[in-house]
C-alpha cells in the first residue's frame, strides 16, 4: 500500500500579460477562469493492493485507491473544476486449473465526483453595480470578473463499471500458447446544476427569478419554462464499451532458426480484435452533418463547419494483427 501527499503552488498567472496583450487586447477568457494545467492544487492519493493464496490453485487480489484534488486557489470566484475525488475498489482472482491453462476474471468500480463552476460568459458592470447576466452582445463584457451573482455550479458524478475475463491455454506447450479475452465496461454522468442567482437580462429587461445556463435566445416566455430546461437538470449519459481479444504466439523451433543462420528466440505473434462502442449522450445523439452558427467580427463562428462524425463515439471494429518478435 501506498500514500502520496502533494502541493502545487503558482507564483503569478495575469491574465491581462499573457492573453489579452498578445491577443490585440482582445480576449474571450474570463480572467477569474482557472488555467486548469498550473491552477494551485492539493493531491492526496492512496493505492492498496493484497494477495491471498489460500491454497495452491486459486488466488484472491482485492485492490483500492482513491485520489483526492483540491484547488485553494485564492482568485476571487474562481471558475472551472474546484475539486476533483475519485476512489475505486475490485477484486481479481485467477486460478491455475492445470499446468496448461490459466484463468482469470475481475472486476473493478471507481466513483467519481467533481464540482465545476460556471459562468455567464460575461457579467455586465456599470458603475460597478451587476445588473444582471445578458445576453444582448452590446452589454458583455468577456473579460469581466465573473461575479458570484452571474455564477452556476454543476456537480458532476461518474460511475464505472469494469468487469475483465481471461484464460491463458498452452495448447502445444513451448511451441504455441492462446490467449482469451473479453473486457466490459460501462460508465455514466449524473449533472446536479445550481444556477446562478443573478436575473437573466434580455436588453435591460430582467427575464426570471435567476439564470440557469441553459438557455440565452428565445421569447421570455421560454426562457422561464421549467419544462423547456428540464429543471435546470442535464438527462444522464450512458457509455458502453466491449472488446475481445484472441492472441496467438507461435515460438519457432530453434533447430529451424539456427538452420537459417540466426541465434535467438523468434516468435510469431497473430491477433484478433472485436470492440464495440455504444453511447447515449442528449448534447450529441441528435447532431446533424451541417450545423450552421452564425459568424463573428474576429470570424471564430462555425458556419462553415462539417461534423462528419470524425468523434463519433458509436463504432464497431475488427482489428486483424501480425508480427514477429525476434530476442537475441
Amino acid at each position: 500500500m501506498s500514500y502520496l501527499y502533494g502541493q502545487r503552488r503558482y507564483n503569478d498567472y495575469s491574465a491581462e500579460e499573457f492573453v489579452e496583450v498578445p491577443g490585440l487586447q482582445f480576449s474571450e477568457v474570463a480572467s477569474n477562469m482557472r488555467k486548469f494545467d498550473i491552477a494551485n492544487r492539493n493531491r492526496q492519493k492512496a493505492e492498496f493492493m493484497l494477495e491471498w493464496t489460500p491454497g495452491r490453485i486459486v488466488t484472491f487480489s482485492p485492490n483500492a485507491g482513491l485520489r483526492w484534488d483540491d484547488y485553494p486557489d485564492d482568485v476571487f470566484n474562481p471558475l472551472g473544476v474546484r475539486s476533483d475525488h475519485s476512489w475505486n475498489a475490485g477484486m481479481e482472482i485467477a486460478a491455475m486449473v492445470q499446468p496448461t491453462l490459466k484463468l482469470m476474471v475481475s472486476y473493478n468500480y471507481e466513483d467519481r465526483k467533481l464540482n465545476v463552476a460556471g459562468g455567464s460568459g460575461g457579467a455586465n458592470f456599470i458603475t460597478g453595480n451587476l445588473l444582471g447576466c445578458p445576453t444582448d452582445t452590446t452589454l458583455l463584457n468577456p473579460e469581466a470578473i465573473i461575479g458570484p451573482a452571474c455564477t452556476w455550479r454543476s456537480d458532476i458524478n461518474q460511475r464505472y463499471h469494469t468487469f475483465m475475463a481471461a484464460a491463458d491455454w498452452k495448447v502445444v506447450p513451448s511451441r504455441f500458447d492462446l490467449r482469451l479475452e473479453y473486457l466490459y465496461s460501462r460508465g455514466s454522468e449524473d449533472n446536479t446544476t445550481t444556477p446562478c442567482s443573478a436575473p437573466l437580462l434580455i436588453g435591460t429587461t430582467a427575464v426570471g427569478t435567476n439564470c440557469a445556463g441553459l438557455n440565452t435566445t428565445g421569447t421570455p416566455a421560454t426562457l422561464v419554462d421549467p419544462a423547456l430546461v428540464n429543471f435546470g437538470q442535464f438527462p444522464k449519459e450512458t457509455n458502453t464499451f466491449q472488446r475481445f481479444n484472441v492472441i496467438g504466439r507461435y515460438y519457432v523451433d530453434p533447430t529451424v532458426v539456427q538452420q537459417m543462420g540466426f541465434k535467438g528466440d523468434v516468435t510469431i505473434k497473430v491477433r484478433y480484435t472485436w470492440e464495440k462502442n455504444e453511447n447515449s449522450n442528449w448534447a450529441i445523439d441528435n447532431l446533424t452533418p451541417y450545423v450552421p452558427t452564425a459568424d463573428t467580427t474576429e470570424l471564430t463562428g462555425a458556419n462553415r463547419s462539417l461534423f462528419l462524425a470524425a468523434f463519433n463515439p458509436n463504432y464497431t471494429a475488427q482489428i486483424v494483427a501480425v508480427s514477429t518478435v525476434v530476442k537475441w
